[in-house]
């Protein structure tokens, strides 16, 4: 008998815990999980080139690995050799300074680092909504002055719009993370914004966006890390939120004319004053 009540009230508590928990949970607790298929592990059956497209075929579906093409609009096809095309392969366009749009296809899946990079008369790109990663530098020093980014996504590598032409972004639900230096020297960028999922904002993210005036950041960031607006020269105002209790070195160093907006008390305005900076208290 005595064990029976000792397991009802083991069960009574736990009950209790999951109430108290849900009364307390954060926004980006209740979003669904991202479910990423990713591509299989297979290997390599060869490689084959058509129209100035170069592609390695696996078992189940191709990657395009590079282009050596002269249209200016390359359109890649959905398939080849009856294989879906779900991937874009390392530094397959970079450097590319003669296209201005590209067309992909329809089950793309992941496009790796370097894919873009350097592609500085690229003002057009479409990306299907099966997207499910963008790597490492894959738009450096694009030319195009807007992006649509699909909810697909789970994360934007680092450096990935590193100094390219961007005006502003709308960083989709699906995405949590961004690289370290993903906006780095995006000189043109006037505005973005951040989804619930994305609760940090990682190393020098925005660093050297030099047309940011004003930062407001939503209730579900709850980091900012080293130097993520330093050289914003144009930045006027940041808005901390109460949620946020991390904030890493010189996040505002080299922005002359910032003020940090934070409630008073809170760890933001507390990081202010500490370190120096312009503060502009809310109750």
């Amino acid at each position: 008998m005595k064990k029976r009540g000792f397991r009802k009230t083991i069960a009574a508590l736990l009950i209790f815990t999951a109430i108290v928990m849900s009364l307390f949970s954060c926004a980006g607790d209740e979003l669904p999980a991202v479910v990423t298929k990713g591509l299989p592990d297979e290997d390599s059956s060869g490689t084959i080139t058509a129209n100035g497209f170069v592609y390695t075929l696996y078992k189940t579906y191709a990657e395009l690995t590079a282009y050596k093409g002269s249209e200016t609009v390359p359109v890649i096809p959905d398939q080849i050799e009856l294989k879906p095309i779900m991937s874009i392969g390392a530094s397959a366009f970079q450097g590319n300074k003669n296209i201005t749009e590209v067309k992909l296809p329809a089950l793309l899946r992941q496009i790796k680092k370097h894919a873009f990079d350097g592609c500085e008369n690229l003002t057009v790109i479409n990306l299907p909504g099966t997207l499910e990663s963008i790597g490492d530098y894959a738009f450096k020093e694009c030319g195009f002055s807007s992006i649509d980014l699909p909810e697909s996504p789970a994360s934007i590598g680092k450096y990935c719009f590193y100094e390219s032409k961007l005006e502003h972004i709308d960083i989709p639900s699906g995405i949590s993370r961004a690289g370290k230096y993903a906006f780095y020297g995006c000189h043109y960028l006037k505005s973005f914004t951040l989804p619930p999922r994305m609760t940090e904002i990682s190393d020098k993210m925005f660093y050297n966006c030099t047309s940011l005036e004003e930062v407001t950041l939503p209730d579900t960031v709850t980091k900012i890390c080293d130097y993520a607006f330093s050289g914003c020269s144009s930045l006027k105002t940041l808005t901390i939120s109460n949620s946020v209790t991390s904030i890493g070195n010189g996040i505002i160093v080299g922005c002359p004319s910032a003020v940090i907006i934070a409630k008073e008390g809170s760890f933001a305005a507390k990081y202010a004053q500490n370190n120096n900076y312009s503060l502009e208290t809310t109750k």
